[in-house]
């Protein structure tokens, strides 16, 4: 059986983060897979991803709208979206994660400039959307 990993965090901490875990929790139960979930609440981070557990994963989700230190997940294959996302298609999050654990880490350098293009994008907008959330 495959593991999954998975780490959610919104911006305030009370309510995304944890409709999100129970939303991937949920649709990882219902398609077998094996997963723990992270939460980083308003509480501090919940349910810590141990060295052993990452080292162990097939896939990592990160369901974020707020910054998550990825550093421990390198060379590991990684799903990353808006926590939005992990609420909304949880499924469809797990099946990427599963699909991009077969194919990890090919890669080509035209597709990295691409998505770090789109990744720039994305953070700008994130950005804007933690500031004022912080600020509420």
């Amino acid at each position: 059986m495959k593991k999954l990993l998975a780490v959610t965090a919104c911006p305030t901490g009370i309510a995304h983060t944890y409709m999100a875990a129970e939303s991937i929790q949920k649709a990882a139960n219902e398609k077998n897979v094996q997963i723990k979930v992270e939460t980083r609440g308003a509480v501090g981070v919940e349910n810590g991803l141990t060295p052993e557990e990452i080292a162990e994963a097939h896939a990592i989700i990160i369901a974020a709208d707020t910054d998550v230190d990825e550093s421990r997940f390198e060379g590991k294959p990684v799903v990353k979206v808006p926590v939005a996302q992990g609420i909304k298609i949880p499924g469809e999050l797990i099946e990427q994660a599963l699909a991009k654990e077969a194919t990890a880490p090919v890669a080509s350098s035209s597709a990295g400039k691409e998505k770090s293009s789109a990744e720039t994008k994305a953070s700008s907008g994130n950005s804007i959307y933690k500031n004022l959330m912080n600020g509420v």
